[in-house]
């Protein structure tokens, strides 16, 4: 009987291993082979700061990547198919390359950061003492073109150094904006009743209340988090790992953006600061913000940062107490920091309205009300519609041929918008007295948040094709943040913040009447909170509040109500648990930690293959 089952082991884990490994590719595809050669080519560029501007380090431009070429082609025509493949334009002649410009519009070329910078470039580590045209690479060669600011002190001139001065490598981010995801995750931990404090982490002190904190990011598995002139970066348990001083403050709220290995941080007066997100060195930072040359009213930055291929949008307002006079949207390119184009308002300004991106439209709306559609690219307008309500400072959410938000008169307001950009349908529900909140939908439900006209606050229900409010849920105080719905099984939680003391989290089930308190900060941490709440895919939750404190919540997986074994939760166990365990040690799949619970069948503390043999087993003896 013990041989049979071990057969029968052996050939479970053979079926295991083909699943698991069924999104490896193992033989190469039978591709008709080329008579080309195959190089690695980067760009390293810099910023174009002048002469006597501030020069941060020479980045990479172009990552180092594979490039096919046709035997025989020159350095000079592997540049020019990398670079028109990439959206880049540039000056070339003879091969002298005079100078290259970005997506973005930056020119970097010849005298552009002194009588003596240019571009050069170097092949397996040395420079050619012949033009571009005239060397032909061979099968294997590094191509690295690069610019200097002086060719008299630079060593890369004589191939000493060639490595970029600031790295840039591309971090898988479980957070990477305010309301990432569209707030939507699914199958974390909610699934259960009690919940634990991992962390508090001090970012100010109580006597320094006029710093701003910013919503925190994640990304590498670690927390980002701006307080003031600071960047911090805590990891999973609170401890700092990575920190550097800004070269600006932010405002009283927040939003960062991380894309493509970089950080980006909003000031108060609308410059930005790019940063790598691996080492917190600094790519470029911009000015501040002005509405034109001859009205420079003060701005301030208080918006979403709006990522998309290669560019940020974001807004500013000359605000008031509760009205704004004026403001501006602006495109800015990641790689540089260059301003792409700029929309300026002379009436009305735009105070947390964050953009969402639609085809090749961007759109925004302000405290006027008006719903505006621009070329993403160029900046002008493609549509506006106006919507007769109190205007909106609210992050615009589009799902699917639909954008969504809220208004400040506590309306939610919905409308088309197609692929070209152009706006109908205008559509508008009230559920609020009055609403700063994000929308955020989970199946064909929006969950927002607002105030009722005595203050308490309110979470609302809504149904997205007909703007039903189908159920509210009474607050505390005012829901400003943006809900975070995670999504387990056949039920969703929502989390969320309310803006009055003690600034708790909350939990609400959808399609109930209820929500409960399920992290009270500590008594010297208790403070309002408008902060919105950002959760990984392990089911933590970090939020901050008006103290100045970071928090860190998680729930505590229920071991005795869960079958050991079941990691998929279908209340069985079976080969496809297997499977699981296999790919998460084969990093194809991430656990929450209920899910890690019931696959340390050994009780080891760690998931191994002995916990997928126990798994195999426990099939075998069902």
């Amino acid at each position: 009987m013990k041989k049979k089952l071990t057969s029968a082991l052996a050939v479970l884990m053979a079926v295991l291993m083909v699943v698991s490994f069924s999104s490896v590719s193992v033989f190469a595809d039978d591709a008709e082979q080329t008579s080309g050669i195959t190089v690695t080519f980067s760009l390293m560029g810099d910023i174009n700061h002048g002469e006597d501007g501030t020069h941060y380090g020479f980045y990479n431009w172009i990552n180092p990547t594979q490039v096919t070429a046709e035997s025989g082609e020159t350095v000079a025509d592997i540049l020019t198919n990398v670079l028109d493949e990439n959206n880049f334009t540039y000056n070339l002649s003879n091969g002298y390359l005079s100078s290259i410009t970005s997506p973005g519009g930056c020119e970097l070329g010849e005298f552009v950061n002194g009588g003596m910078s240019g571009w050069m470039y170097a092949v397996n580590g040395s420079v050619p003492m012949v033009g571009a045209a005239q060397y032909t690479p061979q099968d294997g060669d590094e191509i690295i073109w690069f610019y200097i600011d002086n060719y008299m002190n630079d060593s890369r001139c004589y191939g000493v150094g060639l490595e970029p001065e600031i790295s840039i490598n591309n971090l898988e981010a479980q957070w990477d904006t305010y309301h990432a995801n569209n707030g939507v995750l699914y199958n974390s931990t909610a699934d259960v009743e009690e919940t634990q404090e991992n962390f508090t982490y001090q970012l100010k002190l109580s006597s320094e209340w006029i710093k701003g904190v910013s919503d925190p990011l994640i990304v590498d598995g670690n927390i980002y988090v701006a307080v003031g002139d600071l960047l911090y970066v805590l990891d999973s348990t609170g401890e700092p790992v990575n920190g550097t001083a800004l070269e600006g403050s932010i405002g009283y709220t927040s939003r960062l953006v991380y894309d493509d290995g970089i950080i980006v941080v909003p000031f108060v007066k609308g410059g930005l600061q790019a940063l790598s997100a691996e080492t917190l060195e600094t790519l470029w930072v911009t000015g501040d913000v002005t509405l034109t040359e001859d009205s420079p009213a003060n701005q301030q930055a208080l918006t979403t940062l709006t990522y998309d291929d290669g560019f940020i949008y974001f807004g500013t307002a000359c605000a008031g107490v509760s009205s704004t006079t004026s403001g501006v949207y602006r495109c800015v390119e990641l790689l540089t920091g260059t301003t792409v184009w700029q929309h300026t308002n002379e009436s009305s300004g735009y105070y947390w309205s964050g953009a969402a991106v639609k085809g090749n439209a961007v759109v925004f709306v302000g405290d006027d009300g008006i719903i505006n559609s621009l070329n993403k690219k160029t900046g002008e307008v493609i549509d506006r519609l106006e919507t007769g309500l109190n205007g909106s400072r609210s992050t615009v959410v589009i799902d699917g041929s639909t954008l969504y938000f809220t208004s400040r008169d506590g309306y939610i307001v919905s409308a088309d918008i197609s692929q070209d950009g152009t706006l109908g349908n205008l559509r508008t529900a009230n559920f609020a007295n009055t609403s700063t909140c994000t929308p955020t939908i989970a199946g064909d439900t929006i969950v927002v948040g607002g105030a009722a006209a005595n203050y308490s606050g309110v979470l609302a229900e809504i149904n997205k094709n007909t703007l039903e409010v189908i159920n509210t849920v009474p607050a505390v105080a005012d829901v400003k943040s943006a809900p975070v719905v995670d999504v387990v099984s056949d039920k969703s939680y929502v989390f969320y913040t309310a803006n009055k003391t003690p600034g708790s989290l909350y939990m609400h089930q959808l399609g109930t009447d209820e929500a409960e308190e399920i992290y009270l900060p500590s008594s010297s941490a208790q403070n309002y909170c408008m902060a919105s709440p950002v959760m990984d895919s392990k089911g933590h939750i970090y939020y901050t509040n008006d103290s100045g404190y970071l928090f860190s919540v998680s729930f505590v997986p229920n071991q005795e109500e869960s079958l050991m074994g079941d990691v998929n939760g279908d209340g069985k166990i079976s080969t496809l648990d297997a499977v699981l365990i296999q790919r998460y040690i084969l990093e194809y799949e991430q656990l929450t930690e209920q899910q890690l619970a019931c696959a340390d069948l050994n009780s080891d503390g760690r998931i191994s293959v002995a916990d997928v043999v126990l798994v195999l087993r426990a099939v075998l003896n069902q």
